[in-house]
C-alpha cells in the first residue's frame, strides 16, 4: 500500500509540476502583445509590376486594354485577333514560323519557354467572344486562363482594360467608357 501511495504522489506532483510549467509558459496573448502596425514598404503609387506604361496619363481604358493586347496576347491572337493563323505565323521569320518545332514551343522547349496548344483560338469576329454571356465572364475567363504561359499574372485593372478593348474590337456597346465590376454583367455577349 505504500507503494501505491509514493507512486499516486509522484504522479499528482508530476501533474502539478506539469501544470505549473504550461501556465507559465504559455503563449502571450494579444492583450499582453498587441500587434504592431505594419507600414507598407511600397505605395500604390509604385510600379512594382513593371508595367507602369499601361497607367501612364491621359490613356484611356481601352487603350490601356490594347497596349496590354499587344504585350500579351498579340503573339498568339495576331495583330488582327484572328489567332494563330497561317497568314500570321507567315509574318515571322521562317525560322520561328513553326512553333512546335523542337526548342520552340514544343515538348522540349527551353526552361522559359511553353508549350503553345495548336489552336489559339480568335478573340475578334462575330462569334470569338459568343461563348461568354457578358463581359464579367469574359474578364473571369482572361483572369483565370491567360496569359496562357503565365495565368493570372497581370492585376485587375490591367484584365478589366483587355476586356474593354476586346469589347470595342469586337464593336460590342459600352454604356460607359469604363468596364468594371459594376457594369459588366450588363454588357451582352452572346450566349
Amino acid at each position: 500500500m505504500t507503494r501505491q501511495r509514493i507512486l499516486a504522489a509522484t504522479g499528482v506532483i508530476l501533474l502539478a509540476a506539469g501544470g505549473w510549467g504550461l501556465w507559465r509558459f504559455r503563449a502571450p496573448t494579444l492583450i499582453e502583445n498587441p500587434p504592431q502596425k505594419i507600414e507598407p514598404s511600397i505605395s500604390p503609387e509604385d510600379d512594382i509590376t513593371g508595367y507602369g506604361h499601361y497607367n501612364a496619363p491621359g490613356l484611356d481604358q481601352i487603350r490601356v486594354g490594347e497596349s496590354i493586347y499587344q504585350d500579351w496576347c498579340e503573339a498568339c491572337h495576331a495583330d488582327t485577333g484572328l489567332g494563330l493563323t497561317a497568314a500570321w505565323l507567315a509574318q515571322w521569320d521562317p525560322e520561328h514560323q513553326n512553333c512546335w518545332q523542337a526548342k520552340c514551343h514544343s515538348v522540349d522547349h527551353p526552361s522559359d519557354g511553353f508549350v503553345i496548344p495548336r489552336f489559339v483560338p480568335a478573340v475578334v469576329g462575330s462569334t470569338a467572344l459568343r461563348r461568354f454571356e457578358n463581359a464579367a465572364d469574359l474578364q473571369i475567363y482572361l483572369k483565370d486562363e491567360m496569359p496562357y504561359a503565365e495565368k493570372g499574372v497581370l492585376d485587375d485593372h490591367m484584365y478589366w482594360a483587355l476586356t474593354a478593348y476586346l469589347l470595342e474590337r469586337n464593336n460590342i456597346p459600352m454604356d460607359s467608357k469604363l468596364v468594371g465590376p459594376g457594369n459588366a454583367a450588363l454588357i451582352r455577349l452572346g450566349r
